[in-house]
């Protein structure tokens, strides 16, 4: 880390899954953009997929979150283009994950954001996004704002990509444990020489009050099975349809859960690995035949069934039915 640039605001976020950490940094962005006199770009970052795609959801136009981040266009990073990044009149949030950007060594060019691409820019993507010079008569550098979401992944390496590269204005990040690699240390400490204590740098937001807020699930029933799968889920349809009706007639305003653990890429069978290039109706792997038992024996709209796992498929041969929702 070098001092040839102004060390970024930063601001930490230790708050219980389920808090509300989403809009509270959304929030943040919006009160930081208030003070800065040109209109920023947000770099929002998570490590997993479903989350990035959840967020992107609740910030787009109709989004419960749309909101909070008014007049902001909002797109994924690999859809990020040159005029959103020149154009200093419209504030923008990018959202990536972590695998967008996460290569040390970029001479192959294997990710498109390290890439040069001849018919759109002469630099590739993350230069123009470290420059992001504005194309009106002022011509100056629009301010970045750092958003990293489940912050406990961020590593060394991603420390150097996002903040020694792009050179951030503002860094937020957020997680439930929070955990900071040696590479921010030092952004840290340079806030810390001028007089920033842990309670300037850190907001905590504690688990009590965001139970008694009711937040968080106050009452989980585990049940362990040694059965067949198709009696455990009798049971678990049977126990959901009860409270659902429990629930609704006692006006609680939330709606119970029902959530099936089980392995995903081995034959419910045998153990032996299940093939992804057989079809959908021929595969022995655990969560098909649940969510196939769910739909077409118990009546489950699919809709209702999300699939949480790293299941594999063959999606050129023979891909999932288009109704069978994988995260």
């Amino acid at each position: 880390m070098t001092r040839s640039w102004d060390a970024p605001f930063y601001q930490a976020l230790s708050a219980l899954t389920g808090s509300g950490k989403t809009p509270i940094l959304a929030d943040s962005v919006a009160q930081i953009r208030a003070q800065l006199p040109t209109e920023p770009i947000v770099l929002w970052i998570s490590k997993s997929k479903a989350v990035v795609d959840q967020t992107f959801a609740n910030f787009s136009a109709g989004g419960k979150y749309a909101q909070l981040i008014e007049d902001f266009v909002v797109t994924y990073l690999s859809d990020l283009t040159d005029d959103h990044i020149s154009d200093a009149s419209v504030p923008c949030l990018a959202l990536a994950t972590v695998g967008t950007f996460n290569q040390r060594l970029r001479s192959d060019g294997t990710l498109r954001v390290h890439r040069a691409e001849e018919d759109a820019r002469a630099d590739s993507l993350w230069s123009t996004l470290g420059v992001r010079q504005t194309r009106d008569a002022t011509s100056v550098r629009r301010p970045l704002i750092l958003v990293y979401d489940e912050a406990h992944n961020l590593s060394d390496q991603q420390t150097e990509l996002l903040v020694d590269e792009l050179e951030p204005d503002a860094i937020l990040v957020a997680s439930a444990t929070m955990r900071t690699p040696q590479r921010l240390a030092r952004v840290i400490s340079r806030l810390e020489e001028h007089g920033w204590t842990e309670d300037d740098l850190v907001c905590v937001v504690p688990s009590k009050e965001v139970v008694d807020a009711g937040l968080v699930k106050r009452q989980i029933v585990l049940g362990g099975y040694a059965t067949t799968m198709e009696a455990a889920l009798d049971d678990l349809v049977s126990m959901l349809d009860g409270l659902t009706r429990k629930a609704a007639e006692a006006h609680t305003g939330y709606a119970p859960k029902a959530i099936y653990v089980c392995r995903t890429n081995v034959s419910q069978d045998d153990g032996s690995t299940d093939s992804p290039s057989r079809p959908f109706s021929e595969r022995r792997a655990a969560p098909i035949l649940i969510w196939r038992y769910l739909v077409e024996q118990k009546h489950v709209p699919p809709e209702q069934i999300a699939v949480y796992c790293d299941l594999k498929f063959d999606m050129k041969s023979n891909p999932p039915p288009t109704d069978f929702v994988l995260f």
